[in-house]
């Protein structure tokens, strides 16, 4: 039973992990323009939008990290 909790949490961290890091080169990809540089409306927005995608950015990659560990542990 353990090992199918494990089995399932695994799957999960790294979809999570994958899917978020995905999301977030999906919307950087989108607010470029033809000189391949990111336009945002103010300043204040491309920080705040910078420091969230960053700190999803590291909670996706120790979610991925997290599921290899665990899928190695094993």
């Amino acid at each position: 039973m353990k090992n199918l909790i494990c089995n399932h949490i695994e799957i999960l961290l790294s979809v999570v992990g994958i899917y978020l890091r995905f999301l977030i080169g999906k919307r950087r990809f989108n607010r470029r323009g033809v000189g391949g540089l990111q336009y945002f409306k103010s300043y204040s927005i491309a920080l705040i939008t910078a420091f969230v995608e960053k700190s999803v950015n590291i909670i996706a990659m120790l979610m991925i990290i997290t599921a290899i560990i665990l899928l190695l542990r094993r």
